[in-house]
């Protein structure tokens, strides 16, 4: 057994280190064949130069050429509003991550797209300990191969955009569901869990300051851990420490909210025009021209609704919200077709976004 552990454990990590290899390389291929740039990033810039002076904030925008701009975490102009009304958490990993006084544009997006070149390998090592943990080395060896060749995860890589960072922060949770609590293989004391779980809580809680899709993970899998204790002092306790360090990093984000919109909430985004949106991107019986929010606004105020440029987000999606039903209620054969069509794209991801 020693002698087959010694062959094993070597083995498995030299085949790790020629898929990231692999990885590597078709990520790199990927980013010179198709390298993308989501519009809007230069707002998300310009929220990250005020980041650290006024959270959330953002001033007039820029007026030089690409290549002129220049990054600064110390800007002239003052933030006089934000033009993104959730999810600042990039503009805060941005703020981070691109140095004072960069020049250009060009030169930007390559530093934020190498970072997400290091992050989807991270990714890819990630998985492979939750195919080790489940199935053993030939699961991780499965789990990190599969990824490697995975052309969704490529496509979204060489695509600068804070969609992609999403990637990073399910592979750190399933790998924390997975790996480091394991009560079933190794019992830790009440203190190390609750310290485990307030972390791992804390970790939510910056996710959904990138991505909100992230804020009820923590809660729907919570009953996982009175699953897999046999104590249930012990797991409520991991609850309350793994909600009490999500809340805890929430908090920056609703008074962020507050201040540059009036409310205390971790978003004042519409919501029920997502669902229109999708409809635009296909042909359609209701005159929906494509999925962009200029388009739908027009397309809003010549069905007789209202105009978001004067009543604002929360009005006008209550408008969405009494057309998206109606027409599901009408034809819900249009959203299953395009709902299929899309999952389908999705796989295949023969196109950046």
């Amino acid at each position: 057994m020693q002698h087959r552990h010694r062959v094993t454990i070597p083995l498995t990590y030299c085949l790790l280190a020629l898929i990231l290899i692999i990885g590597a390389s078709l990520r790199v291929i990927e980013i010179k064949n198709n390298f993308g740039v989501n519009n809007g990033f230069e707002s998300y810039l310009n929220v990250a130069s005020h980041f650290w002076t006024q959270p959330g904030g953002s001033g007039p925008g820029y007026t030089q050429e690409r290549e002129d701009y220049i990054f600064t975490l110390r800007p002239v102009e003052p933030a006089t509003g934000s033009a993104i009304a959730s999810e600042k958490g990039w503009a805060f990993i941005l703020s981070l991550i691109i140095p004072e006084g960069t020049r250009g544009l060009s030169n930007i997006e390559n530093i934020v797209v190498s970072y997400q070149f290091v992050i989807d390998l991270t990714v890819l090592v990630c998985l492979f300990f939750v195919g080790k943990a489940l199935g053993g080395p030939l699961g991780g060896i499965f789990a990190a191969l599969a990824y490697a060749l995975f052309r969704p995860a490529m496509s979204h890589m060489s695509w600068v955009s804070y969609y992609y960072w999403a990637y990073f922060f399910s592979a750190v949770s399933l790998l924390f569901w997975t790996v480091i609590y394991r009560p079933e293989v190794r019992i830790t004391s009440l203190r190390v869990g609750a310290a485990c779980f307030f972390l791992y809580g804390c970790f939510m809680g910056f996710a959904c300051f990138v991505r909100l899709v992230f804020l009820l993970v923590p809660l729907v899998l919570s009953p996982m851990i009175f699953f897999r204790e046999r104590s249930f002092k012990r797991a409520g306790v991991f609850l309350m420490f793994m909600l009490l360090g999500q809340g805890l990093f929430l908090i920056p984000q609703v008074l962020i909210t507050k201040k540059y919109f009036g409310e205390y909430s971790l978003s004042t985004r519409a919501k029920w025009m997502s669902a229109l949106y999708g409809v635009g991107a296909y042909p359609n019986p209701f005159g929906i021209r494509d999925s962009g929010e200029i388009s739908l606004n027009e397309w809003s105020i010549e069905q007789g609704g209202p105009d978001m440029n004067k009543v604002g987000q929360a009005k006008w999606d209550e408008f969405m919200k009494v057309k998206t039903l109606q027409f599901i209620k009408e034809r819900p054969d249009i959203f299953w077709k395009n709902f299929k069509t899309n999952f389908l794209d999705g796989i295949k991801s023969k196109t950046i976004g």
